[in-house]
């Protein structure tokens, strides 16, 4: 017996040993069971945080995108606006332009009517054609002026007649008033 007593007791540290491995590798394998469940918790959270990313950015270029559309539609709103306030500016540019030329136009007109007017002077008993239409242009000129540049050309114009002038433009306003009342 103590042969198979020896060779039982054999088998049973072999046996023990078998069960210590067993129960080891089933520690082992619970071990890594809890590391790769304790993983995939870890990457499922990471998945929602991700998720959660990706719909705040979603919304922020959904916003970006509506701003960008509002903002290109106030730059050429703003466009439109300056470009027409560039087109008033041009026109009313043209029209001081245009103004310009009549101002300075107008002195060399009183300065042919004083001329015209002492033409005329000589013939106060009868009106002719010519002096007609210069207190036309005359009248036309102040009335087409503006009442402040009436002003100016007024004073430009009596720079432009000495005293002896004067009289003598009196003087024909006063015949031809009386030739009037006489006619």
């Amino acid at each position: 017996m103590t042969l198979s007593s020896g060779y039982l007791e054999e088998l049973s540290v072999r046996y023990k040993k078998q069960i210590e491995d067993l129960q080891l590798a089933v520690r082992q394998s619970g071990e890594a069971l809890s590391l790769s469940s304790k993983a995939r918790e870890q990457d499922r959270t990471k998945m929602n945080e991700l998720k959660d990313q990706v719909a705040n950015l979603s919304d922020i270029v959904g916003n970006l995108s509506t701003r960008l559309d509002t903002m290109s539609t106030w730059a050429i709103a703003v466009h439109l606006l300056f470009l027409v306030f560039e087109i008033v500016i041009g026109v009313m540019f043209i029209l001081a332009c245009c103004n310009g030329r009549r101002v300075q136009r107008r002195p060399e007109l009183a300065h042919q009517m004083s001329e015209s007017t002492t033409v005329n002077q000589g013939t106060s008993a009868m009106t002719t054609p010519n002096h007609v239409n210069n207190n036309e242009e005359e009248e036309g000129l102040v009335a087409s002026t503006p009442t402040k540049r009436r002003h100016s050309l007024e004073e430009e114009a009596s720079f432009v007649l000495d005293q002896s002038r004067v009289q003598e433009v009196t003087l024909s306003k006063r015949r031809r008033s009386l030739d009037r009342k006489l006619g």
